[in-house]
């Protein structure tokens, strides 16, 4: 096994110039400043919340005067025992309720408006126990419903209790709402407050129940199995009827009549011919308000009542070029969503027929200007026509990076906003997203189309659009990347399409097929086994057919240098993927490098090593390829940046094996891309003998080297050599002054500086 190849990048001086603005990655790349904005019954209050850092706060702005409250905040950490604001329960118009989690533990805080005390006019106190919070009561502001344990039910039960009181005394039988039912795991309410829906539990079959009343018995509705379509209830349209997502009929999901009662679909109340509608709302009275579907990958929002698309319509035209989405409506207030793939999101407020925006949702990237994709179509000689996205920045770097979806049946590309896609176009690669047969949002034949065609009919459909592309823009280099399944189809792009492709990119990526039939998941599991069937196909010997297109088997065609990562606690794709094709790729002798994140799993759960994922990405096209560095001096330092902290965890070993040795060499690298902390780093590196060779004096002239250049952290280096008279003639005075003009700062760099001087007693 070869290690990562960026020990080997260098900057190529000769190249054409890459002109244009890198967006950083830790700019793009990080949680939303705001969101989850939702009005109050009277349209009086909007809550949102809002981040700055780990600090998460939920906000309440009245309407009408602009003025805004905190109520809550809350140090966020989203780790395995998670400390989080969820959301907010409007009760009634003066109360409401907020839940958060707690290392773990569910936790519920009330508020009650009081207009007597205009400074601070929420007032809040923490309910004690942990509730799973079904409804508010309608016209009640002092009752909720909620579901608790019942153990004489063996299962989970509905309550009616006052939440201005302690709420496990109230969790008896004469508060009970939802009837003598038994083995219920969910409960839902109508828009009466009524108990009417459930889901319950018994002998590990799941079955839907309703009640036309809730002085009436329950009854079956409806007894899923496993080959049962995906059913997914919106809500009641009548006392024995609700409205479903399902698919029937032309085999696109589409909005229908289920017939409790009789345990069967009735009538279709809103379909699209060839497109799958991915969610609708119903109103009160059960009528139909709103549809939404992808077309040509734009999320469509289709308004079923004139006034609602009137409005729409309206902002559409103020705010020309973008997505609007109404996204609330209380008595005069609307709530609007505003996106596009080239904007992040903003939520407006109209009210009197003003419209203002509320926030935006990542405000930090508002002086950025995004990419639009051009929509490609392409007709296979089946017939089959296959969509495409392509993003192609006017200052190109002549790098066409095919980008394969994972899945891959029932999984689509879409146009929306796409932080990837954006940092990638801002340093000038074009990316190539497609569609092909199997993927998602055009009914069930098309996705039938790509069942059992991996390495065949999925990889001959990409191929098929990138050389329409190709013959139409003339990319002088083309790559292929993408991660799970997309992994392996980038890879088997570049062995069926010898010489076209010059790298590749695999991330958690499968290698063997025939291996997913062999697994002891697939063995034991048996809602696995029939996804599994789904989509890879159901003959008997299905794994025999599949053998000859893995990877490992074709290993000896493949002549592209590749990049593999895997997650070591992935659960998805087994971690004998990446063993397997490393050990054919090392008996070839194959050119390759490979990358293990010791705390991802199929993915990421941070933002952390996502960066690290995409700068190596980035890193390794670039050597691969000998493209030329940024510009702009500005441009070089976002990149030396990126390329620093990727050295740095390579130090200190969280997501990534130690490896110093690779450390210096990328601290190097971001030297001469025009990074100073970079100088200061590599110091600390010959400081304590890491990666190498130690060296004193190599330290001492690195740190002041940093320190002339304007480096705040190789001035805090210095400065504690000097206190120390380390590698040096001791200068306390010179060290304290150089402390105390660093703690004037704002970063880590200032605490640090704020921790020496009190270590010197200062």
């Amino acid at each position: 096994m070869k290690p990562l190849l960026l020990a080997a990048i260098t900057l190529i001086v000769t190249a054409l110039p890459l002109q244009g603005a890198y967006f950083p990655l830790n700019m793009t790349h990080q949680n939303f400043h705001h969101g989850r904005a939702m009005l109050s019954p009277d349209g009086q209050w909007v809550s949102y919340f809002e981040r700055q850092g780990d600090k998460i706060t939920w906000q309440l702005q009245h309407v009408e005067s602009h003025q805004q409250y905190p109520l809550f905040s809350i140090t966020e950490n989203l780790y395995s025992r998670p400390t989080t604001i969820d959301r907010i329960y409007w009760v009634d118009r003066t109360t409401l309720l907020l839940q958060h989690r707690d290392r773990g533990n569910q936790r519920f805080r009330l508020y009650h408006y009081e207009p007597q005390n205009p400074d601070h006019p929420w007032r809040g106190n923490d309910l004690d126990e942990s509730l799973h919070l079904i409804s508010a009561q309608p016209d009640d502001e002092d009752h909720v419903l909620i579901m608790a344990r019942r153990p004489a039910s063996k299962g989970n039960a509905a309550y009616r209790v006052n939440i201005n009181e302690p709420i496990e005394p109230q969790l008896k039988d004469k508060n009970l709402v939802s009837g003598e039912l038994s083995y219920a795991v969910l409960l839902t309410a109508d828009h009466n407050g009524e108990v009417r829906l459930g889901l319950i539990m018994r002998s590990d079959r799941l079955s839907l129940v309703f009640r036309v009343s809730s002085d009436k018995p329950w009854r079956y509705g409806h007894k899923f199995s496993e080959d049962d379509q995906p059913m997914k209830p919106i809500g009641f349209i009548s006392p024995e009827r609700i409205a479903v997502l399902t698919r029937e009929g032309n085999g696109t999901v589409g909005v229908y009549a289920y017939d409790l009662d009789k345990k069967s679909l009735a009538e279709p109340l809103y379909q699209l011919d060839g497109l799958d509608i991915t969610d609708a709302s119903i109103d009160a009275d059960g009528e139909l308000v709103a549809v939404s579907f992808y077309q040509f990958g734009q999320l469509q929002i289709r308004y079923l009542q004139s006034s609602h698309q009137s409005l729409v319509s309206e902002v559409q035209s103020e705010l020309a070029g973008h997505q609007v989405v109404l996204a609330d409506r209380q008595h005069g207030t609307d709530l609007l969503a505003v996106f596009s793939e080239s904007r992040p999101g903003s939520v407006y407020l109209r009210r009197n027929g003003t419209l203002r925006k509320l926030f935006d949702q990542q405000p930090q990237l508002e002086p950025y200007q995004f990419f639009e994709s051009e929509v490609f179509t392409v007709t296979r000689p089946d017939g089959i026509e296959i969509e495409a996205f392509l993003m192609r920045p006017d200052a190109s770097n002549g790098v066409l990076l095919v980008m394969p979806h994972g899945g891959p049946i029932g999984i689509q590309d879409d146009r929306n906003f796409n932080p990837d896609q954006q940092y990638f176009a801002s340093r000038g690669y074009s990316t190539l997203r497609v569609n092909y047969r199997g993927s998602g949002g055009k009914g069930e034949p098309f996705m039938e189309l790509g069942v059992g065609e991996q390495g065949r009919e999925i990889e001959a459909d990409i191929q098929a659009v990138v050389e329409q592309v190709q013959a139409r823009y003339q990319f002088p280099h083309r790559c292929a990347f993408g991660t799970s399944y997309g992994g392996y189809s980038a890879i088997a792009l570049t062995i069926q399409n010898p010489g076209f492709y010059h790298c590749a990119i695999s991330g958690f990526g499968l290698s063997d097929l025939s291996f997913i039939y062999n697994s002891s998941n697939f063995a034991v599991h048996g809602q696995l086994r029939g996804a599994i069937e789904r989509t890879y196909g159901d003959a008997p010997d299905q794994d025999m057919h599949l053998r000859p297109r893995s990877l490992i088997r074709q290993a000896e065609n493949i002549e592209v240098p590749l990049l593999l990562y895997a997650g070591l606690q992935d659960k998805t794709v087994d971690i004998e993927h990446f063993h397997r094709l490393t050990m054919q790729l090392d008996r070839l002798n194959k050119p390759y490098s490979t990358v293990l994140f010791k705390r991802s799993g199929h993915g990421h759960d941070h933002w952390t090593p996502h960066r690290l994922e995409l700068t190596m990405v980035d890193q390794f096209i670039r050597q691969q390829l000998n493209l030329a560095p940024p510009s702009t001096t500005e441009d070089r330092l976002i990149l030396a940046d990126e390329v620093m902290s990727l050295g740095y965890q390579y130090r200190i070993g969280v997501w990534l094996d130690k490896n110093p040795e690779l450390t210096r060499e990328l601290y190097q690298l971001a030297i001469d891309l025009g990074s100073v902390d970079a100088i200061a780093n590599l110091g600390f590196m010959y400081d304590n003998a890491l990666g190498g060779i130690g060296s004193a004096f190599k330290a001492f002239s690195l740190y002041q080297e940093a320190h002339e250049k304007g480096s705040r952290l190789g001035t805090l280096n210095l400065a504690d050599c000097l206190y120390e008279g380390r590698y040096a003639d001791q200068d306390k005075p010179r060290a304290i002054e150089m402390m105390r003009q660093l703690q004037q700062g704002d970063d880590w760099v200032a605490k640090r500086a704020g921790e020496y001087l009190e270590s010197w007693n200062l």
